[in-house]
């Protein structure tokens, strides 16, 4: 975890370690945000501050994301439990994709729907996303691929506006030049629905992922 965050934060110190510094600092000293840095949910639905005085209806933001991660998350878990339970009790183990894809979707969720994260909550997630890529049933999945290019965008754009502020401040400058039109707002808002839609695709692959049993059980 620690050499995959320094992988991912090395880009951004060599562009602008000043800014870099500033936030690291700035997200250090906050408690209870909805968010430090991450466009997830409560960024997109502009929910953005302490999470136990926000509210969604009469709901405070702290409880719905409580309850939103532990009925999401439980789905999930059921679905690959309906999924590959004939396989566990044969072989009383996963295969090594089955616990990445489990992994990249759990990550995600928390972090999308999580208070308090940090952009670098997703790294996770991410690099199960990658090591994915060596089996053939994601690889040559449209879908999985799909959802992984939106989950690198969201993330590529929220770091962008994180560690770079406005737009028109951004580094390398031609990123900055096709930005600057776009308020700082639109871009994390832009950022979070690249992120939902990654999540969606990746429940709907879950779903209708086919598992030759007869195969895997030999």
């Amino acid at each position: 975890m620690v050499f995959a965050t320094i992988f991912m934060i090395t880009p951004f110190y060599l562009a602008n370690k000043n800014r870099l510094t500033e936030v690291i600092l700035t997200v250090a000293n906050r408690d209870n945000n909805t968010t430090n840095g991450a466009n997830n949910f409560w960024m997109l639905i502009d929910k953005v501050g302490n999470a136990n005085q926000l509210y969604v209806t009469k709901i405070s933001v702290d409880n719905l994301s409580k309850t939103i991660l532990i009925c999401l998350g439980l789905f999930t878990i059921i679905m690959f439990i309906k999924k590959y339970y004939k396989y566990f009790t044969h072989k009383y183990t996963l295969p090594l994709e089955c616990t990445l894809n489990l992994t990249l979707i759990l990550n995600t969720i928390y972090f999308y729907f999580g208070t308090k994260m940090h952009s670098r909550y997703l790294h996770i997630g991410l690099v199960c996303s990658f090591f994915l890529l060596i089996f053939p049933s994601y690889f040559k999945n449209t879908k999985y691929i799909t959802s992984i290019a939106l989950l690198n965008l969201g993330y590529f754009i929220n770091q962008i506006t994180t560690y770079n502020g406005d737009p028109k401040n951004i580094q390398p400058a031609w990123i900055g030049q096709i930005l600057q039109p776009l308020s700082n707002l639109f871009l994390n808002q832009l950022s979070s629905v690249f992120i939902m839609l990654s999540l969606l695709l990746l429940l709907i692959d879950l779903y209708s992922r086919k598992v030759d049993f007869t195969k895997s059980l030999t």
